[in-house]
Order: C-alpha cells, then sequence, then structure tokens
C-alpha cells in the first residue's frame, strides 16, 4: 500500500526555535498561527520565510480599531445615494 504521507493538520502550540516542524504542523506566533509548508527548524514563521510557513490567522488584524476601520471603509464604499 502506497504512503499519502501526512494528511491532517497538527496543533503544536507556540513556536519553539530548537522544535522540528513537519509540513501541516501549525504553531501560534507572534499573535498568529502558521502552517508549516516544509520541514524547518529555528526559521521563524513571517512571511520573509514564506517558503516555510503559510500565515493561517492573524490575530493583530482583528482589533477593535482596525474592524471599526474596515467597516467605516465599506460603509463609504457602499453608500446609495
Amino acid at each position: 500500500m502506497a504512503s499519502a504521507g501526512r494528511i491532517l493538520i497538527m496543533p503544536k502550540g507556540n513556536w519553539n526555535v530548537e522544535t522540528e516542524y513537519e509540513m501541516l504542523d501549525l504553531v501560534f506566533h507572534s499573535g498568529t498561527s502558521w502552517i508549516a509548508k516544509e520541514t524547518s527548524v529555528g526559521l521563524e514563521p513571517s512571511d520573509a520565510n514564506a517558503k516555510y510557513w503559510q500565515k493561517v490567522f492573524d490575530v493583530d488584524a482583528f482589533t477593535d480599531a482596525k474592524i471599526e476601520e474596515k467597516v467605516n471603509a465599506y460603509m463609504e464604499n457602499n453608500a446609495t445615494a
């Protein structure tokens, strides 16, 4: 029987510089959750390391001020005359 490899996301908690992460490992780092795209050790989850990490959810994008800003922009762009 052929192996399909890893097919499930594996939650790994907070990112640790010393831990080896494999494809589909999910970590939390600096207010954001990231999923590993390739095996790595010591490569911090960030947009700069996009070869190894994919941003999943950015908590900082949902602060009250940013939500209000987005709602106001939507209202301005969709106002009826």
